[in-house]
């Protein structure tokens, strides 16, 4: 009796442990399957655009759309780009984004537990990367595409260095009225370029891209303020 007690519990066992290895495996083939190429760089210029310009005999442009999927003609080098909003988004975004592999765990457990206890999601953890990943690979907001978008941000991070995503990312975050990056964001709201923006204005900047559509200072400018002070 007791050995075909010992024998049903190896064999329960045994199964178990074919069960996570089909499973484990079933997971890597699907995840391989649905994973989707990088470009060959991040650097974007105008020769991506698909529509016409109009441009003046010295290549000046007299006509510029924001209806393109990516921003063309504002792109500036990360050393252009104030230290302050540089660390202002970090901060706001992704502060360990010089730390991390792609996905920041530590984050996202935190976030897990803070929303389980609002019984509401009152936080994301998604890390610039990620963020990135999204811009170049759209997919729908499920559980699905969150794994890929985990799996492809680690890659990103393996091809391509930091500097490089991070510059990326700040030209191309959207913000509301179909404007991308952050040159465009500082002309839309501030009708002023980067280097003349005061530190409040670059805060807000890193606040706005959390929910563009939703915070608009054109609107309203109280909804970002304690946002503003706690960064």
């Amino acid at each position: 009796m007791g050995n075909k007690l010992q024998l049903r519990k190896g064999l329960g066992f045994a199964l178990v442990l074919l069960s996570v290895f089909s499973g484990g495996l079933s997971l890597y083939f699907l995840t391989r399957l649905h994973l989707r190429p990088f470009p060959s760089s991040l650097a974007l210029s105008r020769a991506d655009a698909h529509k016409v310009h109009v441009m003046d005999r010295h290549g000046a442009l007299l006509s510029i759309t924001f209806q393109n999927t990516w921003n063309l003609h504002h792109i500036v080098p990360l050393h252009d780009i104030p230290t302050l909003l540089q660390h202002a988004l970090l901060l706001a975004e992704d502060q360990r984004f010089y730390q991390h592999g792609g996905v920041d765990w530590r984050a996202r457990v935190h976030a897990l537990w803070q929303n389980v206890r609002a019984r509401q999601v009152v936080r994301g953890a998604s890390t610039i990367s990620e963020q990135v990943v999204r811009l170049l690979h759209p997919r729908p907001r499920t559980l699905w595409a969150r794994w890929l978008e985990s799996v492809e941000a680690a890659r990103l991070e393996r091809r391509f260095k930091k500097t490089d995503i991070l510059a990326f990312y700040l030209n191309q975050v959207p913000y509301s009225r179909q404007r991308r990056g952050v040159v465009q964001a500082a002309h839309a709201y501030f009708d002023r370029d980067l280097e003349t923006l005061s530190p409040k204005e670059m805060l807000a900047l890193a606040v706005l891209v959390r929910a563009p559509s939703r915070l608009d200072l054109a609107r309203d400018a109280k909804p970002i303020e304690p946002a503003i002070r706690r960064l």
